[in-house]
């Protein structure tokens, strides 16, 4: 029986044979028209998770970092306009276009950070603080520039008067130490005008 075997054993080995020297012609033909890839090479990027890798992170996750510094805390002139509309003034600075136009000035204090990565303020009427109360916050995270939104109330004999204004950081490459915000407004309306009132406004830190 194991002299009946032997053919068997020379006919698999040579078959093996066959296969691997049929592969590495193979491999030698693809290679020849660039069809393999070599190993890498200490020249090659590192693996992820490296910290080679990880320091690369870092610095493109920096690189698209904005830091937009907007303080909401000071005096402010506020410039409101109706019907809504902006134009640029003489100054080439945005202001609402009118015709009807209103200026005063408001005075907001920080309360602390808010969950929306910005600041919570408060504030009133610089001139008339007893008239009402500013609420507001900024909105922001890490890109572009900061939002802001705010509401004013007001109890008046008839109930509660509401405005809400917002609107955004405005920068300017030609004014970069002027703070500004831009941005539109609505109210409930006063008493006989139940359809409210709408326009723009922008207002202008004056003091800290």
């Amino acid at each position: 029986m194991k002299y009946k075997s032997r053919p068997v054993i020379v006919i698999a080995a040579l078959t093996l044979l066959l296969t691997v020297a049929g592969v590495m012609w193979a491999s030698v033909g693809l290679a020849s028209k660039g069809l393999i890839i070599a190993p890498p090479t200490e020249s090659e990027p590192v693996l992820l998770g490296s910290s080679e890798s990880k320091a690369e992170e870092t610095a493109s996750s920096a690189s698209c970092s904005d830091s937009d510094t907007l303080d909401m805390e000071g005096v402010w002139m506020m410039t409101q306009g109706a019907p809504p509309g902006i134009t640029l003034d003489s100054s080439n600075h945005w202001a609402p276009a009118g015709p009807s136009l209103w200026t005063y000035y408001i005075r907001l204090r920080r309360v602390g950070p808010n969950e929306h990565g910005g600041q919570r303020f408060v504030g009133e009427w610089r001139d008339f603080p007893a008239l009402g109360t500013f609420y507001g916050d900024t909105f922001y995270g890490g890109q572009g520039v900061q939002l802001v939104q705010m509401r004013f109330e007001e109890n008046t004999s008839c109930g509660r008067y509401y405005k809400l204004l917002s609107g955004k950081h405005q920068l300017y490459s030609s004014d970069p130490t002027r703070v500004e915000v831009l941005g539109g407004w609505v109210d409930v309306g006063y008493l006989g005008a139940a359809s409210g009132y709408n326009g723009s406004f922008v207002m202008v830190k004056v003091a800290p």
